[in-house]
C-alpha cells in the first residue's frame, strides 16, 4: 500500500484511521486478495497460500504460465480526423469497464 499511496500516508492510516485513496485499497485488494481493512490490525499478518501445494515454491514458479501481449505500433493505426480517445488503459477490459 505505502508503494501507491506513501510510506507517511499508510502509516497515518495505520496510527489514527481515516482513509486510504479508493485507488490503493484496490491495489491491496488485488494483490493481497483480501480488503485493506485486514491489515490495518497489527496482529494480523495475512494469508500466504501456497502457488501449488505439490509443489516447492521455486519449482512452482517456473511453472507459472508466461502472459506475452503484443503492441500495435501507434504509427500503424488509422488515425481519423474525428476520433477521441475517451479512455485507456494496457487491458481492454479496464478501459472499457
Amino acid at each position: 500500500a505505502a508503494y501507491n499511496a506513501g510510506e507517511s500516508r499508510v502509516s497515518r492510516w495505520l496510527n489514527s484511521g481515516g482513509l486510504l485513496p479508493m485507488e490503493t485499497e484496490s491495489y491491496v485488494f488485488d494483490v493481497m486478495g483480501e480488503p485493506v481493512d485486514k491489515f490495518a490490525d497489527p496482529a494480523y499478518a495475512g494469508k500466504v497460500e501456497p502457488l501449488d501445494a505439490k509443489l516447492d515454491f521455486a519449482v512452482a514458479c517456473r511453472k507459472l504460465p508466461v502472459i506475452m501481449s503484443r503492441t500495435v505500433a501507434m504509427a500503424s493505426i488509422n488515425i481519423k480526423p474525428w476520433g477521441i480517445q475517451v479512455a485507456g488503459n494496457f487491458r481492454r477490459s479496464a478501459a472499457i469497464g
